[in-house]
This record gives structure tokens, sequence and C-alpha cells, in this order.
């Protein structure tokens, strides 16, 4: 099993024009909030797992703002391989990649914020890839 893959995501309730590397997004309540991911395979969010090499841990944390907590991940398209849990607290999720087949698939982590009482879903993609020979 390789260690834990470590994914930040820092999210804010505001809209980012694009130019500091966030990402803007509608929340359910129609207000526009941005996030950035840093951390993962590429600094950016993103994840690739090696198929055949063990099952993987990436640790996603919320940081920044306290009022903003992970209630739930998605997974496009769904797939068995990928599933998620509380990781302790409410600003950090596990998903478990089982890493079995090659497969892309794009996570949601849904992010509620408790003071608008609304959610923002912000997604970066897991790759599941054959290791190079």
């Amino acid at each position: 099993m390789p260690g834990p893959i470590n994914v930040s995501l820092d999210v804010r309730n505001f809209s980012s024009g694009g130019a500091d590397g966030y990402v803007d997004v509608a929340a359910s309540n129609g207000a526009t909030y941005s996030y950035k991911y840093t951390g993962g395979s590429d600094n950016h969010g993103n994840v690739q797992v090696m198929v055949g090499g063990g099952q993987a841990a990436i640790n996603v944390m919320v940081g920044g703002d306290p009022r903003y907590s992970i209630t739930n991940i998605t997974f496009n398209p769904a797939d068995s391989q990928f599933t998620w849990r509380a990781g302790g607290n409410a600003k950090v999720a596990v998903i478990i990649d089982t890493a079995a087949t090659v497969a892309s698939v794009k996570y949601t982590v849904i992010v509620t914020d408790a003071s608008a009482q609304c959610t923002v879903p912000c997604d970066p993609m897991i790759q599941n890839k054959i290791p190079s020979k």
C-alpha cells in the first residue's frame, strides 16, 4: 500500500477572477465562491495512482475559514473502487482508491458553508494508471 497522498483545499466566499489559481464556482445558494487545491500528484489536487500498487488513501483537508466543512464526496463516473469516509473531524475526508483497474474519475468534494447555509462543489481528478515498464 502506498503512503497517503495529501490534498489541501482552500475555499473562499467570493469570486477570484482566476489569475490567482482559484476556480470560480456557483454555490447552492447561487453565490459565487472560489476554491484552490494544493497537494496531490501535481500540486493542484489531482492524483495519480498506479494500478496494482495496493490501496491508496487520499487525505483531503479543507483549510482556512472555520465555517467550512466537508460533507460529501462524489465520483464521476461512479466507480466501486473509489469510496470515502470522514477523517476524524469535519474538515478532513479520506478517499480510498483500491487501484484495481485503470480509471479516470473526477472527485467532487462538497464543502458546506455553515454561515451561509449552502454547499460548494470543488472537483479535481483521480487517475489510476498502469506503471511504466
